[in-house]
């Protein structure tokens, strides 16, 4: 019972189990079964590499600007929704011609830009 795992050019992997898979590819590279389950305990965290034909397991390390970018992402996931619904509340709102509720959007509408501008600031200015 072997794993083996195809190294991709664009460094995805894919992987096949002899137990499982009748052919394994030309190209597919012995894993332990040591670094096969690591890989997949902590999925995300790990990549494996073709070095010298040889499956090694590589911590996967980002660069600064991508982990803001990252949690620019994170940020932007969090607030579009609630942006999103603040805008249809405010064209119904139109919609009913009710301007009480109007400008009570138009307020939490500021409140939340503040909010989301103040995050992404602390964000890109690595504060965060």
């Amino acid at each position: 019972m072997s794993k083996y795992v195809i190294v991709n050019l664009n460094g995805c992997n894919g992987f096949y189990d002899d137990t499982v898979h009748k052919i394994i590819p030309d190209g597919a590279l012995p894993v332990t079964d040591a670094d096969y389950g690591q890989f997949f305990s902590e999925n995300g965290k790990y990549i494996f590499k073709n070095i010298n034909n040889t499956a090694i397991l590589s911590k996967i390390t980002y660069s600064a600007d991508e982990i803001r970018q990252q949690k620019i992402d994170t940020l932007n996931a969090e607030y579009q929704p609630q942006f999103n619904d603040l805008a249809q509340s405010l064209g119904l709102a139109m919609l009913s011609n009710d301007t009480a509720a109007q400008d009570s959007i138009k307020t939490d509408y500021t409140a939340l830009k503040t909010e989301y501008t103040n995050k992404k600031g602390i964000i890109e200015n690595g504060n965060s």
